[in-house]
């Protein structure tokens, strides 16, 4: 609204709100089995997995919108009492955690000319390295096929209802195969 009450906007601001707030409802109840079934979710983000693992907590903008969709964002027993929005962890620490879903943000530094899948190109490199770790495929999430990636961008450089809705709709078609195994 800063911006739009001097632009004469706030009409059409309010309206974005509540159209943003609607959709975000919509996904909330449509993530709902999943979010049942499969709760406790790691939140991770990461270029090179083998030389730095981010985890986003509850107090990030990430992890807060994981968490309002009902799902419980985990962190190690170390950071529980302090209130970083992220913090770096080894890889070897995953396994002392044990969620029911991973999530993994990634991004590449290194774009050199435009890509027909920006999102692929960015969560490509983090992929394969997390399918070529034993640690990573030894978590019981990674066994069953609950391994979700997307971009950084997405959820830090995109911020607002555009970034949040796509987000959104790309974690509701990642999760689409479970949630149709819960109806």
């Amino acid at each position: 609204m800063a911006i739009a009450t001097p632009l004469n906007r706030t009409k059409q601001a309010k309206s974005i709100i509540a159209a943003a707030a609607q959709r975000f409802t919509t996904a909330r109840s449509e993530m709902q089995p999943v979010a049942a079934s499969y709760p406790n979710v790691l939140m991770l983000l990461s270029e090179q997995i083998e030389q730095s693992l981010d985890i986003e907590t509850p107090e990030s903008a990430c992890g807060g919108l994981i968490e309002d969709l009902g799902f419980k964002i985990i962190i190690p027993d170390s950071l529980k009492n302090s209130e970083p929005s992220s913090a770096t962890l080894s890889l070897e620490a995953l396994s002392q955690l044990d969620p029911d879903l991973v999530i993994i943000e990634g991004y590449n530094s290194d774009v050199d000319s435009p890509v027909d899948d920006p999102i692929e190109q960015q969560v490509k490199g983090v992929r394969q390295q997390w399918e070529g770790s034993a640690i990573a495929q030894s978590l019981p999430a990674s066994k069953d096929n609950r391994v979700y990636f997307t971009t950084t961008y997405l959820c830090h450089a995109l911020l607002g209802p555009i970034g949040t809705d796509i987000f959104l709709d790309q974690l509701q078609q990642q999760f689409q195969p479970i949630k149709n195994q819960e109806t």
